[in-house]
């Protein structure tokens, strides 16, 4: 009898004995998970939410793992009249508002509605800014918006440039923005001058906008910042007279001013030229000297001693080298995937031996179909598109605002 209760013991401890998985295996098959499942998991104990929400390695290892199969945000960018002539921008016509973000995966005829724009005001005609999933200032993932304090008062503000990235030090998200601002001469002359202005916001740390010494140069009109390990990056206006080559840069850790140099190219490319980052590279494409190809510059480090490394990488051979080229992202099977000035996807196959590269396909963004799938109403862009349409490199994260 005792031998039968003590064999009964055993089995009861046996049985009741939890399986014990490494933590390593649980993370490595987190990594794999959709962003939604990972959402959902994070309620499934302690230890889940504490690598899901807290461990920056993970949202360092989930960026990486993703990168080499993004999926694309377009955002059609739609001409509405102007009612109120009296606002900043009084000299148009018309502003710019857009319809959602759209979530297209690169190979479907049609974008899925991803996140509605309703509730943002229109915007001037500037790229959205983006970083480690974060797109001005909401997660599309998450669903996830900040509101972030009101403007300037200031009546003379004008043509706002952004930049959303991460301080390396601190892994804070910061937003910058300049603009110009009308101000009167000194007494002895006349009229008015444009300076920059900057502010910065600290997400979850900041209530109100800080104010920055003003940058050394004015940056083109417009643009949104490239961010590129722990700067954001301006091509600096060319045609002023103090004006230098290069690109403007703020730091995002003790956040001062800096000036990068160009790519030994000429100075015909100043208005087409396009900058990103690729896998970790800064990348900057121009037009050639007979504007007949496309130049396509490469550097991996921005803080050495002298001046940056630039490789000039490839060379895009394309019918309408005159327009701009912006790449968007490298695939994992070696497509490099661009969006020009002219509202056209590109595909550029980078397996190869030879530097010279050509586009071989393209598709119109007013082709493609907008699905709203909560109604199931498409929206046809090809005949209401009004302005253009903003594209960017999308790897779902869960990253906080």
């Amino acid at each position: 009898m005792e031998d039968e209760r003590a064999a009964a013991k055993r089995k009861r401890t046996r049985t009741s004995k939890k399986p014990h998985v490494p933590h390593e295996v649980v993370t490595e098959i987190l990594l794999r998970l959709p962003t939604r499942s990972l959402l959902r998991f994070t309620s499934v104990c302690k230890a889940w939410r504490a690598t899901i929400s807290d461990d920056p390695v993970f949202a360092r290892d989930l960026r990486h793992h993703r990168r080499n199969h993004p999926c694309f945000l377009i955002t059609p960018q739609t001409r509405l009249p102007n009612h109120n002539r009296k606002t900043t921008w009084h000299t148009h016509t018309h502003v710019v508002a857009t319809t959602g973000l759209y979530q297209w995966q690169g190979t479907e005829g049609a974008a899925t509605l991803m996140q509605s724009m309703d509730s943002f005001p229109a915007a001037a005609v500037s790229r959205f800014a983006h970083c480690d999933g974060l797109v001005r200032v909401l997660n599309p993932a998450t669903r996830r918006v900040l509101t972030l304090p009101a403007w300037s008062t200031s009546p003379s503000v004008s043509h706002p440039c952004f930049g959303l990235g991460r301080d390396p030090w601190t892994n804070a998200y910061k937003v910058a923005r300049l603009w110009q601002r009308t101000e009167p001469k000194s007494p002895s002359l006349t009229g008015v001058v444009y300076r920059y202005h900057v502010e910065v916001f600290t997400i979850g740390a900041d209530q109100h906008w800080r104010k920055l010494v003003h940058p050394p140069h004015s940056i083109m009109i417009g643009q949104t910042a490239t961010f590129f390990k722990g700067s954001l990056l301006w091509i600096i206006q060319p045609y002023e007279p103090t004006a230098v080559s290069g690109f403007l840069r703020l730091k995002l850790w003790d956040e001062t001013f800096s000036v990068v140099s160009w790519p030994p190219c000429g100075p015909w490319f100043y208005n087409d030229a396009c900058m990103s980052q690729l896998r970790g590279e800064l990348c900057v494409t121009c037009p050639d000297q007979n504007l007949e190809m496309l130049d396509m510059w490469m550097c991996d480090d921005v803080d050495g001693v002298g001046l940056p490394a630039w490789d000039k990488r490839y060379t895009i051979r394309w019918d309408w080298a005159r327009a701009s080229l912006r790449p968007l992202a490298i695939l994992g099977d070696g497509v490099l995937m661009c969006q020009s000035s002219s509202n056209m996807l590109c595909h550029c196959n980078l397996h190869t031996d030879d530097k010279h590269v050509e586009v071989k396909d393209t598709i119109r963004l007013n082709d493609l179909e907008y699905l709203n799938p909560e109604d199931g109403t498409i929206l046809d862009y090809a005949c209401k598109i009004k302005f253009s349409f903003d594209v960017i490199s999308y790897v779902p994260s869960l990253a906080r605002i």
